[in-house]
Parts: C-alpha cells; sequence; structure tokens
C-alpha cells in the first residue's frame, strides 16, 4: 500500500532517527505501566466473573447487581503515579529515559529509588525502533512493525512477571500483525492467516488429546494464540522458530527452577501453573525477523 512507503520524516537529516526512537522510548514507557497495572486489573476482573458466575448460579439477582457494578482498575485511564508514594507524575517529569536520568533513578516527589525496570524498558523501546528505522527505514511500515514488536514484548513481560498472556493483548497483536500483511511485508495475508491456522490448531488438537489421556494441562491455551499469532507474522518462515525456540525454552526453564526472578502479584494470589513459555516465543520470533530483515532467511 502506499501509505506504507511514506517516510515519517521526508527530508530531516539522518541523525532525525533519534525522533523515531523515542517514539519506542514513549512506547516502551506505556507498556512498563501495563505491565504494573496489569495484575490488579486482571485480579479484580476474576473476581467480578467469578461473583457473576455464583449469582446467577443461585439465582439471586441482589447479587448479581452487585457483582456488576465491581469496579475493576483501570488500565488506559490516569495520569502516571509514583510507584513508591502514588503521588501524580507532571508530564514534563515523564518524558522517556531523560527525566529518570535526570532524577538520577529516584523520585521527584519522595525521593525514593525507581527500580531500573522503567528505564529498561524505555531504552528497549528506543533501541528497538532504532534497529528499525535503520534495517526497514523509518516509515509507516517501520512504525507499525515497531509497534508489532512492542506488543509482542508486552505479552512476554506480563507472562514472564505474573504467568498469563492477557486476550487483549493478543487480540491487538492479530489486528496489527494482519495490517503488516498489507504492505510490504514478507508474508501475504493469505499465506499469513493460512500459517497462524495451521500453528494453533497443530498445537491445540495434539495437547487437548494428552489433556485428556493425562489429565495435564502440557500447554495453555494462550500460549498457542501467541504462536498462532507469530504465524500470522512470519508466514511460512514460522517454522525456523523451532530452531531458536528450544533454547530459549531451556533459559527460562533453567531460570524459574533457580528462582532467579520474583514473581508478580497474580501468581502469587492466583498461583503459578508451570514455567511462561511466551518469553521464548517471543524471543524466538524476534531472532527470526532479524533474520528475515538482514536476508539470512
Amino acid at each position: 500500500m502506499q501509505i506504507f512507503n511514506m517516510p515519517l520524516y521526508e527530508g530531516l537529516p539522518q541523525g532525525f532517527l533519534i525522533m523515531f526512537m523515542m517514539i519506542g522510548a514513549a512506547l516502551g514507557s506505556f507498556f512498563n505501566v501495563l505491565v504494573i497495572r496489569w495484575p490488579k486489573h486482571q485480579i479484580a476482573k476474576n473476581d467480578q466473573e467469578a461473583a457473576t458466575w455464583q449469582a446467577l448460579r443461585k439465582k439471586d439477582n441482589k447479587q448479581l447487581k452487585l457483582a456488576n457494578q465491581a469496579e475493576i482498575p483501570t488500565l488506559m485511564g490516569g495520569f502516571s503515579k509514583c510507584p513508591c508514594c502514588n503521588t501524580p507524575i507532571p508530564i514534563y517529569w515523564n518524558i522517556p529515559i531523560i527525566s529518570w536520568i535526570l532524577l538520577r533513578g529516584t523520585s521527584r516527589c519522595c525521593k525514593k529509588p525507581i527500580k531500573f525496570q522503567y528505564l529498561g524498558y524505555e531504552l528497549f523501546g528506543a533501541l528497538l525502533f532504532g534497529a528499525v528505522g535503520l534495517s526497514v527505514g523509518p516509515s509507516m511500515y517501520g512504525l507499525v512493525l515497531g509497534v508489532f514488536l512492542m506488543i509482542l514484548s508486552l505479552a512476554a513481560m506480563v507472562d514472564l512477571k505474573e504467568g498469563f498472556i492477557p486476550d487483549s493483548v493478543l487480540f491487538a497483536g492479530y489486528i496489527v500483525a494482519m495490517i503488516l500483511t498489507t504492505g510490504p511485508h514478507w508474508a501475504d495475508m493469505t499465506g499469513a492467516f493460512q500459517t497462524g491456522l495451521i500453528a494453533f490448531f497443530s498445537l491445540y488438537v495434539p495437547f487437548r488429546l494428552y489433556a485428556a489421556i493425562r489429565g495435564q494441562v502440557g500447554m495453555g491455551c494462550a500460549d498457542m494464540h501467541l504462536i498462532a499469532l507469530c504465524g500470522i507474522f512470519l508466514g511460512p518462515k514460522l517454522i525456523w522458530i523451532i530452531v531458536p525456540l528450544i533454547p530459549f525454552l531451556g533459559v527460562t526453564w533453567y531460570v524459574f527452577h533457580k528462582q532467579w526472578l520474583p514473581r508478580g502479584m497474580f501468581v502469587q494470589v492466583v498461583g503459578a501453573k508451570g514455567i511462561p513459555a511466551g518469553p521464548a516465543i517471543v524471543a524466538a520470533t524476534f531472532v527470526i525477523t532479524a533474520s528475515i530483515i538482514s536476508g539470512h532467511l
């Protein structure tokens, strides 16, 4: 499509690549907020659904009304707040990367240290968009590609910390992945859609049979959807994901076996169902994406 070839800053010096990188840093800052807010949101959502079903089974209209009015913490709304004292952060002290450096990693309101996770995700977004800008160009296609890769990173971050992949993240990923296939992508829409379907059902059928026979869940449905999403993005080249996926799964298993990573609120409340596969799937997809862009695949 013509719009995908449109450069975002035509005629400006190459040094303005920093503008493209700041978009990635801003996305990293926003997604980091989502990683922090999502556990409370998901727990409240689960509580509301459980209360609603209990009210339906008891046919208690009064309880059902109360359940429907239960408050679920918002994900998108509201200004960013200090993670230490919950004070709203002014927009001029909420500039990605720059604010963290100027404040030397401490909160301006209460002077307490801010976790490196905030700066780390912002740097990741900036470097990711910088790599996209240098490889495929700071165009509309590069912007959409960068957004998609950041959505994958969000799924990996939530799964790594909280042990689940939000449905809305997968849904947004499906939409952006299909949009990519309408541009100068390496997989057309038909091939991408077919690969996604094959990837999902080739996992769903055997693992559901395994669960029926053994009574154990070998792979969560969200992981199957994540692989299907990566299949839509990569197209037939998804077959190569198995090469980096196996070692990444091994590293993930070892890290969690040694308990090197603290688990989040959702895991502590609901309980862990196993080793999260999402981070390994996303890391392997990043490797294959880099190989495609560099011409090795």
